[in-house]
């Protein structure tokens, strides 16, 4: 009785199970039979016609396509033309508008010895590597050149560049402005210059001015005019030269002179007369201005 309730049981639990899921319609037509319609030939051929046709009447058109292709090479080219263009632009502002953009600077220099044919080919070069840069060169007489930079730089009207000596450094240090370190460094300057100009262009820790040259005082004589006159040895100071110019002096029986012993000039026709004659002070003996009325200042002077 137990199995037989048992198998009762479970064929309820399975009649509930199947009965509780509905069949689906599709399921329905799957187990149906299905039955294949095949196509009769005058179908066929009457699709055929048709596809045929439509190719046909397609076919008496323009390629769309290619039209299309055509534009795109055409959008194509003036795309890159442009980029071409402004590839150009953006080169030449990098590399030409650093020049261009400069602002035009003109530069008044003042001369002492020299006249402006002498510095012009300088100048002409310098200008070509610096279109914007106009130099005007004046050449400046001596008399009271000193006070005219000092007074017109005060007031304004001053060169931007000048030639000055350079012991005048301490009278016009309120116009000049010291020497850049992207131009010369101070170990550049020392190592290219003499000791003098480290000397005298020097304040504080600047320099002031480059150096043009030096004026050094050289005597020059003459080898074979010394062996005709007898003399072996060339004079060592001042002394020796005042023995030996009296011997070099050569003069007609009129007293006209024929040859100079010494071509020394005077202070009417020598312009640095005063260098000349501070040097003979110093070989002679003379510490300084304040010793000028020694015997020593006395004897140079003569």
């Amino acid at each position: 009785m137990n199995d037989m309730n048992d198998n009762n049981e479970k064929q309820t639990e399975n009649q509930s199970l199947y009965e509780t899921v509905p069949l689906d319609s599709n399921e329905e037509n799957l187990n149906e039979p299905q039955i294949e319609v095949e196509e009769t030939p005058e179908e066929v051929e009457s699709t055929d016609f048709k596809n045929e046709s439509s190719v046909n009447a397609g076919s008496e058109l323009p390629p769309p396509v290619y039209m299309e292709n055509k534009n795109q090479y055409l959008i194509i080219a003036i795309l890159g033309i442009v980029f071409f263009i402004f590839f150009v632009i953006i080169i030449k502002s990098i590399f030409f508008s650093g020049s261009k953009n400069k602002k035009s600077v003109v530069l008044n220099y003042w001369g002492l010895w020299e006249d402006e044919q002498i510095f012009q080919p300088i100048i002409n070069e310098y200008q070509q590597k610096n279109p914007h840069v106009k130099i005007n060169y004046k050449k400046m007489s001596p008399e009271n050149y000193r006070e005219k930079i000092i007074v017109r730089s005060k007031n304004g009207e001053g060169p931007d560049i000048f030639r000055f000596h350079n012991t005048w450094l301490p009278e016009i240090k309120e116009i000049v402005s010291p020497l850049p370190p992207q131009i010369m460094s101070n170990n550049e300057f020392e190592k290219t210059f003499y000791k003098i100009h480290q000397k005298d262009l020097k304040i504080g820790d600047y320099y002031y001015g480059l150096p043009l040259m030096i004026d050094g005082l050289v005597l020059v004589y003459n080898d074979s005019l010394f062996k005709k006159a007898g003399i072996t040895l060339s004079p060592k100071n001042w002394d020796d030269i005042s023995e030996i110019v009296p011997r070099l002096t050569v003069k007609d029986s009129k007293g006209n002179l024929i040859t100079a012993g010494i071509a020394i000039g005077t202070t009417n026709n020598v312009e640095h007369f005063s260098d000349i004659f501070g040097l003979l002070l110093v070989q002679n003996g003379v510490s300084g201005l304040d010793k000028i009325d020694q015997i020593e200042a006395a004897g140079a002077l003569e």
